[in-house]
Parts: C-alpha cells; structure tokens; sequence
C-alpha cells in the first residue's frame, strides 16, 4: 500500500481504500494498475501498544470492505501480533540467557583463576612464618613469637577463605568432587 501502510503503522488504525487507482492519497497509483490491484484494507499488527506492522489486503475488484470484515481481519491481525510480540521475546529470552551463561562462565573463570593466584603467595607466606616459628632462621624473643603466631593465624584464615571460594566456585560450576574416606564415628564426635 505504499503510503497508505505507512499511515496504519503510523496511525495504529485500519485504512481502506476502495479503489487503490484513483486513490489521491497515493504517489504511485500506476504501480497498482499494473498489478490489476484495486482495493485495499490496511490493518495494523499492535502487540503491547506497540505497532509491529501492517497487514495488508488487496482486491483485483473494487471492493467496499464492511465493518465486519474490518473487525475480523483487525482480530487476526492482532493474533498474529501477539504472536510475533512473543517470538520476539522468546528470543530475546533465549539471547539473554546465552549472555548470561557466558558471563557466569567468565565470572567462575576468574574465581578460579583469583583464588590460585591468591594461594601461592599465602602457602609462601605460611611457609616463611612456619620457619620462623620453628626457629629454622634463628632464635626470636618471646614478643616476635607472638607477632609470628598472629601472621600465622590471619594467613590461616586468609587461605581458609580462598579455597572456600574456590571450592564455592567448583560447586557452581559443578566440577567439585566429593573426598570420601573411611572414618571413625567415635574419633569425629568425641574430638
């Protein structure tokens, strides 16, 4: 319909044209001579107040569509806008959530990675301050134990919380397998 399909999509209201030749609204009425079109019924495809398309039906006779017809090609219209609508969705739902499982995977990638990185130098650390404390590098004075006991301690818990990270991460990512060994109930709950 040319310019008469931009004004339903614009307009979100069926347009009629009974004779498409004639039609002043029309720049290019030879276009339709050609094609033996004569009559026109433009119906916008409107899902969510938002307009998708037109729908458009030709004659090669003059016809005058009645208001019947009008009402049951605007309902099919409209079905088929929701129909478009929910595909859209569909597959944006489907796009997002390719996004997401990429981002989720980047995101275990990086845990992964950040909690062997973090790792190394805390068991390093550990190690330097178990020989001091063990006095492989020399004698240390009572305070220095103390000091040496609470950098113990704190990379201890430091490293505690990077494998519980990285442990996390494994059992996000489903790759986490279970240890099991035998054991003594009597030693687990007595101790």
């Amino acid at each position: 319909g040319g310019n008469l399909a931009r004004r339903v999509f614009d307009t979100k209201t069926p347009l009629v044209s009974s004779n498409l030749q004639t039609d002043p609204r029309l720049s290019d009425p030879e276009f339709f001579r050609k094609r033996g079109l004569v009559s026109y019924l433009g119906v916008p495809l409107i899902a969510k107040d938002e307009a998708l398309g037109v729908l458009s039906f030709y004659t090669r006779e003059e016809h005058l569509f009645a208001d019947d017809e009008i009402e049951f090609l605007s309902t099919l219209a409209g079905q088929a806008a929701i129909a478009i609508h929910n595909s859209r969705l569909f597959e944006e739902t489907k796009r997002q959530a390719v996004e997401l499982e990429k981002a989720n995977k980047i995101k275990d990638e990086f845990l992964s990675i950040m909690s062997h990185e973090l790792r190394t130098p805390i068991t390093v650390i550990n190690g330097y301050t178990r020989m001091i404390q063990e006095k492989v590098v020399g004698e240390t004075n009572p305070e220095q134990e103390k000091v040496v006991g609470k950098i113990l301690s704190c990379s201890n818990d430091l490293l505690i919380m990077v494998n519980d990270i990285l442990d996390a991460s494994r059992l996000e990512a489903q790759t986490l397998k279970a240890d099991s060994r035998p054991l003594k109930l009597t030693t687990f709950l007595i101790d």
